[in-house]
């Protein structure tokens, strides 16, 4: 009954609703950019400071809140032809992985990826894909948040058959066989008023099934839940290979361009980079940004607003393809853009990176295409 009533929602409507949840994603994007600044100075300057663990909780929830944003732009953007193209489940998995052992790395969580060297890509669209997982990962972590027992999330990712094979596992309370035969209903909830509930399974579901793809749930009480999901392999064979790689330590040095019309995100970003002994140019329209590329040498990336608001992103982008096809390009933007993945790498897009992000996000993807082994 609910998914019927989500499929006859007039498309005008959900236009409407998708603005307001971009804009909600941008004020949300704002808060926890300028709560990870405080807290990143408070860490360095005042160490003592009595409120820190305040902060971080409210760092918490705020991140919580673009969580429950990203779901409902995904129903949005659902409602519409989605756009594939080949991927690589192990890379999305290790950019889940890097971000939540930053999230739990003052926890007694440990996080596992088994894979083999080498599989074959699926077709589909990267950033739902990605929703869906860590969607799952984070419902593991807090089911095993309050358990005596060994904390253990381990994913494996194999080739079965005609499908690539993702298991989530974790030793969490596990799920009752009444609840479990309801989980992927929307806005079915066990979790209490002080957490995130929303339309989490129900979007995973989804978003599998729309990769013809199926998801299976296993679990037993005080023992654990297992999630299993099968992905078609793309029956295309693609020369293209990923320059991407998990890297974790590395001694970073380039010059980065940022094109973007927010000037407190450019303060933020810059902090950071130049922290990270980055060197930053910073452009807040397309002109300042065409200035800079004709009298500035040697720039490594550009981190590029998609949507500014005097000036289409992707002129900016064909101009710069135009003049230059070696430097790495990452766009940035508040939007859900999973329908205009495609013409972008056409243009030369080396990555997408939306907001909200953390830091260790913006980082693995830089070093990822600026350092290669």
């Amino acid at each position: 009954m609910a998914e019927q009533l989500f499929q006859q929602i007039d498309k005008s409507i959900l236009k409407l609703f998708g603005g307001v949840f971009h804009d909600l994603n941008n004020i949300f994007g704002s808060i926890v950019t300028n709560l990870t600044f405080l807290i990143s100075k408070v860490e360095s300057t005042y160490p003592n400071f009595p409120y820190k663990e305040d902060l971080k909780n409210l760092l918490k929830f705020s991140e919580r809140s673009t969580l429950l944003v990203d779901n409902m732009l995904t129903i949005i953007k659902n409602s519409s032809e989605p756009n594939f193209i080949p991927l690589t489940i192990k890379e999305i998995l290790n950019e889940i992985i890097f971000l939540l052992k930053d999230m739990y790395k003052n926890t007694d969580i440990k996080i596992k990826l088994k894979t083999s060297s080498s599989l074959p890509k699926i077709y589909g669209d990267g950033n739902l894909l990605y929703q869906a997982f860590l969607n799952i990962c984070i419902n593991g972590i807090e089911s095993m948040e309050h358990s005596s027992k060994e904390k253990v999330l381990k994913i494996s990712v194999k080739e079965e058959k005609e499908y690539i094979k993702v298991t989530i596992q974790d030793t969490g309370r596990g799920i009752e066989k009444k609840i479990k035969e309801r989980i992927f209903e929307p806005f079915f909830s066990t979790k209490s008023n002080s957490k995130f509930k929303g339309l989490g399974l129900y979007i995973v579901k989804s978003v599998i099934e729309s990769h013809k793809g199926k998801i299976e749930v296993e679990s037993i009480l005080n023992k654990g839940t297992k999630f299993k999901i099968y992905l078609p392999i793309c029956k295309l064979q693609f020369s293209y290979k990923s320059d991407k790689k998990s890297i974790t330590t590395f001694n970073p040095k380039g010059k980065i361009l940022i094109i973007d019309n927010d000037k407190t995100f450019h303060k933020y970003i810059t902090t950071f980079l130049l922290k990270e002994n980055f060197e930053t140019l910073s452009a807040y329209n397309a002109q300042d940004a065409f200035k800079i590329l004709t009298n500035e040498n040697n720039i490594d990336l550009i981190l590029l607003d998609i949507f500014l608001p005097e000036a289409n992103g992707y002129e900016i982008l064909k101009k710069i393809r135009l003049n230059n096809n070696k430097i790495k390009v990452i766009v940035i933007t508040a939007y859900s853009i999973d329908n205009n993945l495609l013409p972008l790498f056409k243009l030369g897009v080396n990555d997408v990176l939306q907001k909200p992000f953390k830091n260790t996000e913006l980082l693995n993807k830089i070093q990822n295409l600026i350092y290669k082994e």
